[in-house]
């Protein structure tokens, strides 16, 4: 990443080699947590199961004070994305970015389904697993399938027709 900010050039620009890659396959994305993806992917498939995948994929941070609505991107000749980032120019414009970085930095992460809770305790975790022990075995129920897997059938309650036929089973 190079930085052209000087007292005469309020730019950051950052470079990036992508010339394995064709125009319509590199894509550079604005993300909410102040930065900027870039993500170019190159597939050739020859077979159904025999096919070449080359991705590439950088982030970086956009540096405090920038005017996000002025980022440009250009890719050369010579294969370089050339990303520039312009700087705010006055100085209330340039507190206000600032600000909206803390923002977005001191907010709380929305937990995802795959993240782990690092703030349980071994206690709560050792109760958590006393519980699903307690709980006894887990009836799987019969799947609707190959007649070959006799195995699911241990798991599954009997099944009988006469009474299928007299309940009021509609589907």
């Amino acid at each position: 990443m190079q930085n052209l900010s000087s007292p005469l050039s309020e730019t950051t620009r950052i470079e990036v080699n992508v010339s394995e890659f064709a125009r319509g396959e590199v894509a550079v994305k604005l993300r909410h947590d102040n930065t900027l993806l870039v993500h170019a992917l190159h597939l050739d498939q020859f077979a159904v199961d025999n096919f070449f995948r080359k991705e590439l994929v950088k982030t970086f941070p956009i540096p405090p004070g920038a005017d996000i609505d002025k980022i440009r991107s250009i890719i050369r000749s010579n294969g370089i994305l050339a990303i520039d980032i312009p700087m705010l120019r006055d100085n209330d414009a340039l507190r206000r970015s600032h600000e909206e970085l803390l923002k977005t930095i001191d907010q709380p992460k929305t937990p995802h389904k795959n993240d782990y809770d690092r703030s349980a305790s071994h206690a709560d975790v050792t109760e958590y697993n006393n519980q699903l022990i307690r709980q006894g075995p887990i009836t799987v129920p019969k799947r609707a399938g190959s007649l070959m897997d006799m195995d699911c059938c241990r798991y599954s309650s009997p099944f009988n027709i006469a009474d299928f036929i007299q309940s009021k089973f509609h589907p």
